[in-house]
């Protein structure tokens, strides 16, 4: 055998080795996480839920508090049928 034909068996006997010396030992308990713990960490970024009043069949454009926007066109607005209300008003929260 040549010397770059060693060489080259050699890299992958020691990739492969390398490869397979660096599984994870898979015998350490699984973590359970305290649900109350969790809520109290992200309690700070609820927003107060807001309320908008818009008109069915026309154009809307809402600006929430915090700058976001939503923008309702006459077709967007529908009943639990699927179908497009075309006239009064809509309470959005």
């Amino acid at each position: 055998m040549n010397r770059t034909t060693f060489l080259k068996v050699a890299i992958c006997f020691l990739s492969v080795l390398t490869v397979y010396s660096c599984k994870k030992n898979n015998n350490s308990p699984s973590v359970v996480y305290d649900q109350t713990k969790l809520s109290d960490l992200f309690s700070d970024l609820k927003s107060t839920p807001q309320s908008f009043t818009v008109t069915a069949g026309a154009a809307q454009t809402i600006l929430g508090a915090g700058a976001p926007k939503s923008h309702f066109m006459p077709t967007h607005l529908k009943d639990a049928s699927g179908n497009v209300i075309t006239s009064g008003t809509i309470n959005i929260s």
